[in-house]
């Protein structure tokens, strides 16, 4: 008899085809670009498509009607959760995530399977199997996966972050950190007077860093509070972040991040 906990609705049967048609949906580049290669390695997965944000998501899904989505939970206009909720058709569903605490309610929703960023091979590879065999329902290896994650801690912060420098890895405090930025497929965290390559996407390190100390102030960066030097007014309501860096740099300000700005720095 399949497990079925009281009050969840039944897990949706799909007959999965020969080529299996993907979209993906993920706001952060780096992280879809580096699920896309993963994919790569899989000729049963076609990649018909890809989205960065929760409106986009819906428009795709019911433009392209994918087989199977990989969708991030957090997302801008609305999250996952919200995605499905619009749609005019359930496709396979596979909901990718850094919080932990997304993970039962992904199940709640007919979820194929859920993955935690980063994402391993392995990993990414038994979630494959069970696509490819059928197994769309709720399995005591998977609640026992689930149960092992819910009692993990939430957040775990760090306040040592490791860089590669040549054949060397340094640890560089929080405290000296300034602020870390997206550009294209790369992640850069800054100090003082440098920056260096960071391998990890802002949401992986928004999960590693202290709330406390560090904001999200745009898709592309995410700077330590008290290393703000000032704010400049910009174009449209938004706002230039000088930090107090060597360089004075200027970081813009995203308008889906300036409300809880505004009410962190009282402005």
């Amino acid at each position: 008899m399949p497990i079925r906990p009281e009050g969840r609705r039944p897990f949706l049967k799909f007959p999965v085809p020969a080529i299996v048609n993907t979209l993906i949906v993920e706001d952060e580049l780096p992280s879809l670009e580096r699920l896309k290669g993963q994919l790569g390695a899989f000729p049963q997965i076609r990649v018909m498509g890809e989205a960065r944000d929760g409106e986009g998501a819906v428009a795709a899904i019911n433009k392209l009607k994918p087989d199977l989505v990989f969708l991030d939970i957090e997302l801008p206009e609305f999250n996952g959760f919200e995605v499905l909720n619009r749609i005019s058709g359930m496709p396979m569903v596979v909901f990718v995530t850094a919080f932990n605490e997304y993970a039962v309610k992904a199940f709640e929703e007919n979820a194929v399977d859920y993955l935690l960023k980063p994402t391993s091979g392995q990993r990414l590879q038994k979630c494959i199997d069970r696509i490819l065999k059928e197994r769309q329902k709720l399995e005591p290896e998977l609640i026992a996966d689930l149960r092992n994650l819910l009692q993990e801690p939430k957040r775990q912060t760090t306040n040592l972050l490791p860089v590669k420098c040549g054949d060397e890895v340094r640890f560089i405090p929080a405290g000296e950190v300034y602020y870390f930025q997206a550009e294209g497929k790369c992640v850069y965290l800054a100090t003082h007077n440098r920056r260096h390559l960071y391998d990890a996407t802002l949401k992986e390190i928004e999960t590693k860093v202290e709330p406390e100390r560090f904001a999200r102030i745009s898709k592309s960066a995410i700077v330590a509070i008290d290393k703000i030097e000032k704010l400049s007014r910009w174009f449209q309501g938004s706002y230039l972040a000088v930090m107090a860096d060597e360089n004075k740099t200027e970081l813009k300000t995203g308008r889906a991040y300036l409300p809880a700005l505004r009410q962190r720095l009282r402005f």
